[in-house]
């Protein structure tokens, strides 16, 4: 025997509004971030950056990337979030520079304390690996569990190494001339960061 339930909307007896539209045609319309099913995502932000920056990186201390922030709101304090980075171009002369994410001032995927090392989650490396006309392209991706429903501010930071502060540039490389080849060619950076439902 074949049942059917026809209704327009479904909505909790405690409930102010409706958890579920129905449309003639037999779409279904769900309110923002109320479809609960682990590891859906339930809300997406970006932080994109397209223009040129340059700025120092601190020696041996960590120091914000300009502008390279982005903030969430979780709908759930159960639920993650995924924080995906990609630095396009950022080069500075030589050594290199230790990177990490934060939320707030709480570092997010860093590698184990050892000794005097610095921990980072990732780095990034000088003329001692790229040609000064080229630059460098790095990606971070971690899985968070910031467990509030504040709203969440991620940023980036990074540091110099050896005592040393190092200009570092950002979407474009070292030298900056304005020739149309392929290394000088301006890039892009981003945050993106994925409410994931538990």
């Amino acid at each position: 025997m074949t049942s059917r339930l026809v209704v327009n909307s479904v909505r909790h007896t405690g409930a102010s509004a409706d958890a579920l539209t129905l449309d003639s045609s037999g779409g279904v319309t769900i309110p923002t971030k109320k479809l609960i099913c682990p590891g859906t995502i339930v809300q997406v932000v970006q932080t994109v950056i397209t223009d040129v920056k340059s700025y120092t990186a601190n020696a041996n201390t960590y120091a914000d990337m300009p502008g390279f922030n982005c903030t969430i709101t979780p709908s759930s304090s159960s639920n993650k979030i995924m924080i995906v980075v990609g630095i396009g171009g950022l080069h500075q002369e030589s050594g290199t520079i230790a990177g990490k994410v934060q939320r707030g001032s709480t570092d997010i995927g860093v590698g184990d304390a050892n000794g005097n090392r610095p921990r980072a989650g990732f780095r990034m490396y000088g003329s001692a690996i790229y040609n000064t006309n080229h630059c460098g392209s790095y990606h971070f991706t971690f899985l968070d569990s910031p467990a509030t429903t504040s709203a969440t501010t991620y940023k980036l930071v990074t540091m110099g190494e050896n005592g040393t502060s190092y200009p570092v540039y950002l979407n474009r490389g070292v030298q900056d001339d304005n020739n149309a080849y392929s290394y000088r060619a301006t890039t892009i950076s981003t945050m993106t960061l994925y409410e994931i439902a538990a």
